[in-house]
């Protein structure tokens, strides 16, 4: 990708120009707790498992592969940097893997870093785009080698995404706020193989946890309001983004999904098909405004029938000033958001 890396990784200024505006949040609710109930329809009674985030569900996932600190994992390079913190914290190696134009993991980059040592390959689906589906076919031509389906980004648990996933030794699901399925937080691990001995292991998540979620969630939607009515006329900025990049990983400890956040998540999860569905019509609509107003130097990701992306990406020409066209976009109520930092750049 050495040729269009400018493009996808553009340093960032030290102060950030562009207004960042709070991801589009919905009012909660309380439903009887049935997540774990609704997982188990989708995969059949496979063992599912709920957990207080989804780097969480991603660490036990890893956890169950492991045996030797010599052990490697494979990575996307462009991917959310909690994806690291857990493979880190599990004391294996990550090994970056590139990717395409197209976002997805490159198969000749991936041959080229698998070695004696890899134990699984993590899959990210990176804004809801699919990954290439040779790698679900050929995984074990390459070794003893197990995947990781990492499903957070994707629109799978409504039908959406239903490629072909064979030798999958877990798929891990993230209910954050950037999700498609979004609440206050919470993860889902859903095994094919799993240690019982290490579930049992996994401690409850404390309530105090739960709330200071809660009250994040509540302090965005009450900004979000504000600014939709223009009570508020002040922009909301992220200031030195790359100073807030960590140096060093996080330490994951996983804890097992609270109860009051299974319920609120609950409630999320039965509005799901509508809220994919409104994720569907925007998507076509901006990209058909895009091509309706011709506007030049910049591409854009067409979805397939398969594919529900989590985010509209916008790739510009190395002449066009992303901050500008971010502003450009946010004055007509659009919201702009970063692009993952490298994680093959990061220290």
């Amino acid at each position: 990708m050495s040729n269009i890396k400018d493009t996808y990784y553009p340093l960032n200024p030290q102060k950030n120009e562009l207004p960042i505006y709070p991801q589009t949040l919905r009012y909660l609710s309380l439903s009887f707790p049935r997540t774990n109930f609704f997982l188990e329809q989708i995969f059949d009674k496979n063992s599912v498992f709920l957990t207080d985030s989804g780097t969480s569900a991603l660490y036990i996932a890893i956890k169950n592969i492991i045996s030797s600190t010599e052990d490697e994992v494979i990575i996307p390079s462009f991917c959310c940097e909690n994806v690291i913190d857990a493979v880190i914290s599990n004391g294996v190696k990550p090994v970056f893997v590139d990717i395409n134009s197209n976002l997805t993991i490159s198969l000749n980059d991936l041959e080229h870093k698998i070695s004696s040592n890899t134990k699984c390959i993590i899959l990210t689906h990176t804004y809801g785009f699919n990954e290439d589906t040779s790698i679900f076919l050929n995984i074990k031509k390459w070794g003893d080698i197990d995947i990781i389906d990492d499903l957070s980004q994707t629109s799978f648990l409504y039908g959406i995404d239903k490629i072909s996933r064979p030798n999958v030794r877990a798929s891990i699901f993230s209910f954050g706020l950037t999700k498609p399925i979004s609440s206050i937080g919470g993860g889902g691990l859903v095994f094919s193989k799993k240690s019982d001995e290490l579930i049992k292991s996994i401690p409850k998540e404390k309530f105090n946890n739960v709330f200071v979620d809660f009250k994040n969630y509540i302090k965005l939607y009450v900004l979000q309001k504000i600014q939709k009515y223009n009570f508020l006329k002040k922009e909301i900025k992220e200031q030195d983004k790359l100073n807030k990049i960590t140096q060093n990983p996080s330490l994951v400890v996983p804890k097992k999904m609270n109860v009051f956040r299974e319920m609120l998540l609950t409630s999320k999860i039965k509005k799901g098909n509508k809220i994919i569905r409104r994720n569907k019509e925007n998507y076509d609509y901006f990209c058909q405004e895009i091509i309706n107003k011709n506007i030049k130097k910049i591409s854009i990701f067409i979805r397939d029938k398969n594919t529900v992306p989590n985010y509209l990406t916008i790739i510009l020409d190395k002449d066009i000033n992303r901050f500008e066209f971010s502003k450009y976009l946010s004055n007509k109520g659009i919201q702009t958001t970063w692009n993952y930092y490298p994680l093959h750049m990061q220290k």
